[in-house]
């Protein structure tokens, strides 16, 4: 199928699901900056291929906002798509919300899988539409997911411990601060959906987005206990031995029911509203919330002294490595035949001379 015929077929969906239009955000369900192949339901369904954008699609239109980096490329790759180009920053493009308030009758429905858009989104939506009599609708199985047939599955790369010569801090100082953090605002659960967080709090790295060391998994975090949830298959020895004591395993579908569980318990939660999805906000309902920053935001972004003679010494090996490019370079133009490409993959060669250049993928 093409662009148009997937839209179409999209709309037969939505007909069966009673809405109007549906929107198509650029996320997981952990509101990646990247996105994993399985997530990328905007780039399968529009054919428009740019890292930022975002779909919605009616009973008789489509629009999808872009910013400028991506408004040639958009209106190449969204031609003849039925899809409109929303060039957003021009005084002329309309919000989304707007646009739907627009495009929509009052009575009728917005649906959204509420399993990629964060609290802080959903939100956003149900604010603006509420007054136009606009309603939302949360439909758990995605739309277009049901009809990409050939979806990739997850990514079974494999969970490894990322070792504290490398990280400067265990685990168990990790959980030791968080937990203080949470105790000082009243509450006795952290639901942390955030992949890089999640990556820092339990020293776990993987391969599931490329060039980005982070493994798609929840985290529950309590005063008393932490899991990781995240397909088993993918856990290392090393790694399970290292978290052994400090966070239990278990399968990345379970996080639902523990955390519908979680919520029946009515303890105060903190959840990081444009980082948690609103899948995870509804199941956690009987709970008492605090929204806000996680803590680990902070404390990530500051490097002890490990980390910060990691950074050091790799900028020092690419040095080298660019160093050595760079005296290459101007011989081998002269030679004839360098391209762009040809000039990436002798940089690439250059760096692969040093040691660790694999730290980056994992």
């Amino acid at each position: 199928m093409n662009a148009r015929q997937k839209v179409a077929a999209l709309r037969q969906l939505m007909k069966k699901n009673g809405v109007h239009a549906y929107y198509v955000p650029s996320a997981d369900p952990h509101q990646s900056e990247y996105l994993p192949e399985p997530w990328k339901y905007r780039a399968w369904l529009s054919e428009f291929t740019g890292s930022m954008g975002e779909l919605v699609v009616g009973a008789s239109k489509a629009g999808l906002w872009t910013d400028g980096r991506y408004w040639l490329q958009g209106s190449q790759e969204l031609a003849g798509s039925g899809i409109d180009l929303m060039k957003v920053g021009l005084p002329e493009t309309p919000d989304m919300p707007t646009w739907v308030a627009k495009t929509l009758k009052k009575g009728q429905v917005l649906g959204l899988d509420p399993s990629v858009v964060s609290v802080s989104a959903a939100s956003n939506f149900e604010q603006a539409l509420e007054p136009h009599g606009i309603k939302v609708k949360f439909i758990d199985r995605n739309l277009v997911a049901q009809l990409w047939k050939d979806r990739p599955e997850p990514s079974l790369a494999p969970m490894t411990n990322h070792p504290v010569k490398f990280a400067g801090e265990t685990v168990d100082a990790k959980l030791k601060r968080v937990r203080e953090a949470m105790r000082a605002e009243g509450c006795r659960a952290h639901v942390i959906g955030a992949l890089d967080q999640v990556a820092w709090l339990l020293n776990v790295r993987s391969k599931d987005i490329e060039f980005t060391p982070v493994v798609l998994s929840y985290c529950i975090l309590t005063t008393t206990g932490c899991t990781i949830y995240v397909d088993p298959r993918k856990v290392t020895k090393a790694a399970a031995k290292a978290l052994k004591g400090r966070a239990r395993i278990k399968a990345y579908d379970e996080v639902w029911a523990d955390l519908a569980a979680l919520g029946k318990k009515k303890w105060k939660v903190w959840i990081e509203p444009g980082l948690t999805n609103r899948r995870v906000f509804d199941k956690l309902r009987g709970s008492g919330f605090h929204f806000g920053v996680s803590p680990i935001t902070a404390m990530k972004a500051v490097k002890n002294a490990k980390q910060i003679a990691g950074i050091t010494e790799a900028h020092r090996r690419d040095g080298v490595a660019v160093v050595k490019f760079l005296k290459w370079l101007p011989g081998a133009v002269r030679k004839g035949g360098v391209t762009e490409i040809t000039a990436a993959e002798r940089l690439r060669a250059f760096r692969a001379e040093g040691e660790g250049l694999s730290l980056i993928h994992i």
